[in-house]
């Protein structure tokens, strides 16, 4: 369903692209982004138009390899297009983001048999779900017996399979690893079954649809499960070698890198406007004001630093790729930092746009809906302040033997 697109791609959906044409594709499908906007907002997850145009256009099997269906893009050609989806609309991005992230997460960790059920003769599915290991998981002949609920499912609802965590107990208690460990999984179903709960009412991000949802005794095969804390890739084991979060990483980086763009272009576009309203600070207009130009100067510079070391840092992560070399601790460390700089100099400058807009920024406007969708996705546990916190340890040479597990140091493996 391609319809009401301004400025089509000259390419067809159906066709694989490269990273550049679909980035291109994807600008030029900003109008339409952008008119679907509030529409998304009142349904409360993105439009059957615009999810078909995202699955269309491949976004969801961006990296993913060729034999599996995907386009095979590499981490920073992924984020290019994401953090463009982004600018157009923070929650369509997002869903972009959530899609692209779960469905390469089935595609590098589980077997075979696995990829074979979810990438068949039906063609690639849209995997996304919650892997925060709230389900519960028991061992049964074949495989796992699950129930739980999740919360913060973004794009659930446009989902083919659900990935899930489950914690895994034995004897109605947790079962541990080696390591004394809880046994975290992350289990694949069909979401056919699932109960979705609508209660995704928030300050922004409205069209994600990050609902609750619940799963009850549903049978996951052996082959549809890989363990979260030790996720070993089946195949592209350079790129998968990155592991869950950092897949995840990719994606939340690239959003906030494009919502922090749109945020400043919107104001500056306010700004131009010689009968925009003044800052509290100064009695001109903002097209006249030395104080918001000054600050506006102030925040291009951190909003393009913080963009910058991003992608300085994911290309560093793709030399690695390249040489077939296991990402060290530090650089763990520089992609969580990097992750958590451009969504903080994005929420910087989306409060200095809400206080230059005046009362235009309390209005129901584009410059309104980029400040609330930004202030949400900062609340993303990735960017919280323990990961930051064990970032400036390990930074300052105070985490040796120390190695990320998910979102905190730990001791390494002996």
């Amino acid at each position: 369903m391609l319809t009401n697109i301004k400025n089509p791609p000259e390419k067809t959906a159906n066709e694989i692209c490269t990273p550049e044409e679909l980035w291109e594709q994807m600008a030029a499908c900003d109008a339409f982004f952008r008119d679907h906007a509030a529409e998304n907002e009142s349904l409360g997850r993105l439009t059957p138009a615009v999810i078909d145009l995202l699955e269309a256009h491949k976004i969801h099997l961006m990296l993913v390899p060729r034999a599996l269906g995907g386009m095979a893009f590499s981490p920073v050609e992924a984020m290019r297009v994401i953090e463009q989806i982004s600018w157009s609309d923070a929650s369509t991005g997002w869903v972009a983001m959530v899609i692209s992230c779960g469905t390469a997460m089935a595609a590098g960790f589980l077997p075979d048999a696995g990829v074979a059920a979810l990438f068949g003769a039906d063609g690639p599915s849209i995997i996304c779900g919650s892997g925060a290991p709230t389900g519960r998981a028991t061992r049964v002949e074949g495989g796992y017996r699950v129930s739980g609920r999740w919360s913060f499912g973004s794009a659930i609802q446009h989902a083919h399979w659900h990935h899930s965590g489950a914690m895994l107990f034995e004897d109605g208690k947790p079962k541990l690893d080696d390591d004394g460990a809880p046994v975290m999984m992350v289990i694949h179903a069909p979401t056919a079954s699932l109960r979705f709960e609508g209660n995704w009412d928030t300050l922004g991000l409205r069209a994600t649809g990050s609902i609750d949802y619940s799963e009850e005794g549903v049978f996951v095969p052996d082959a549809l499960m890989f363990l979260l804390k030790d996720a070993v890739p089946k195949r592209n084991k350079a790129l998968y070698g990155i592991g869950a979060i950092g897949l995840t990483s990719i994606g939340h980086s690239a959003w906030a890198a494009g919502v922090g763009r749109r945020i400043l272009d919107e104001i500056a576009t306010i700004a131009r406007e010689k009968k925009a309203p003044a800052m509290k600070t100064s009695t001109k207009a903002l097209f006249d004001s030395e104080a918001f130009w000054e600050g506006y100067g102030a925040a291009e510079g951190r909003v393009r630093s913080a963009n910058a070391f991003l992608y300085e840092t994911w290309a560093m992560v793709e030399r690695r790729i390249a040489a077939h070399e296991p990402l060290s601790t530090r650089d763990m460390t520089l992609v969580r930092l990097a992750l958590n700089t451009t969504t903080t100099a994005a929420a910087e400058a989306a409060d200095f746009a809400f206080r230059a807009g005046a009362g235009a920024s309390l209005r129901n406007s584009s410059l309104q809906r980029v400040f609330r969708d930004i202030y949400t996705g900062k609340q993303h546990i990735t960017v919280s302040p323990g990961v930051l916190r064990n970032c400036g340890r390990e930074l300052a040479g105070l985490a040796e033997e120390k190695v990320w597990a998910l979102y905190e140091l730990a001791d390494a493996p002996k």
